[in-house]
């Protein structure tokens, strides 16, 4: 219902649905993937853009780039938070190698000081 809405609006209004991104939530995905997988794939039908939130902060986060055919994937903020220790960016570093895989372009919502910048790009996220 809502894509159909949302396709009236756009093309009355002459707006490139690629102008566009939704984001779905990683509790959305999880509790209701066949909900989500709809969703993503309905958004193509406007040229729309999706992005996952919360990726890498959990343990199945990765399983779910096989249900759902994503744009982006926006890194969990609490991976950004202490990346003097270790142990975080390692776990950013598993995050962004496996949006590498995916060919998916990554996110990061909260940079830290310049040296994390610094770390965020030598690392490949794509977007902060």
């Amino acid at each position: 219902m809502l894509v159909l809405h949302l396709e009236r609006v756009l093309k009355k209004a002459g707006v490139d649905g690629a102008k566009f991104i939704f984001e779905v939530t990683y509790k959305f995905d999880t509790g209701q993937v066949r909900k989500a997988r709809g969703f993503v794939q309905s958004r193509k039908r406007l040229d729309c853009k999706t992005v996952l939130t919360e990726f890498g902060g959990q343990a199945n986060s990765f399983a779910t780039l096989k249900h759902l055919d994503l744009d982006f994937l926006k890194l969990e903020q609490g991976v950004t938070e202490d990346l003097d220790n270790p142990t975080a960016r390692s776990k950013l570093h598993r995050s962004q190698e496996r949006a590498n895989r995916a060919n998916k372009a990554s996110i990061v919502t909260q940079v830290h000081g310049t040296c994390s910048l610094a770390l965020l790009w030598e690392i490949g996220v794509d977007y902060v």
